[in-house]
């Protein structure tokens, strides 16, 4: 899969009332990655919000942000690492 990074969203989930349905909209408008960010997150807790993200992210790639082992038991089509 070829990564759309037209206009993606960088979903922060402590800045989201409802983040799986913050990524639903973005994706039912036109959003083709989601890129999961929750920096002071454990491993654990990142495959958790991904794995509830994948039901709503259809066709549009997931990437984690900063934990290989998050996107890799995920599934998801990248890894972004930061600058430290």
């Amino acid at each position: 899969m070829k990564l759309d990074l037209t206009a993606y969203l960088v979903l922060e989930p402590r800045l989201c009332a409802d983040p799986v349905e913050t990524a639903r909209a973005a994706v039912a408008a036109g959003i083709r990655t989601v890129q999961l960010r929750m920096k002071d997150a454990s491993t654990a807790e990142r495959i958790a919000m991904g794995a509830a993200l994948r039901p709503v992210l259809g066709e549009a790639a997931l990437v984690v942000n900063d934990d290989a082992a998050a996107a890799v038991a995920l599934g998801a089509e990248g890894l972004h690492i930061g600058q430290g």
